[in-house]
């Protein structure tokens, strides 16, 4: 079985997620917005998903948080990115420079 390598859900739904939002960034430079904000979307419920998969995992789920709710926001949607946040906040042992990162995104998308 060598050659074979298991990774982690979480890895997998980041690293699609990841291609999503390159894809999504190259569609708003050729000025495409509503294509770009339908594949921010798609990825910020990839990256998502990738947070909600590393459970137990303190950094990495909030980081992932943090990038879902920047990629909901970016989706155009707000609301889902107050509640990626909002998530994030609540992961236990999450580092403050992350929390700040996430109150960040929590303000933007509340429109303060």
């Amino acid at each position: 079985m060598s050659g074979l390598k298991f990774k982690h859900p979480a890895t997998k739904y980041h690293d699609l997620a990841m291609e999503f939002a390159d894809s999504a960034f190259m569609l708003r430079i050729m000025k495409l917005n509503d294509k770009a904000q339908a594949v921010s979307h798609y990825a910020s419920e990839l990256e998502a998903r990738a947070a909600y998969n590393s459970e137990g995992y303190a950094l990495t789920q909030s980081v992932l948080y943090r990038s879902a709710a920047w990629l909901a926001y970016g989706g155009g949607d707000s609301q889902k990115a107050i509640e990626l946040a909002q998530l994030g906040l609540e992961v236990k042992d999450a580092p403050e420079e992350i929390r700040e990162e996430l109150r960040e995104v929590l303000e933007v998308a509340e429109g303060g």
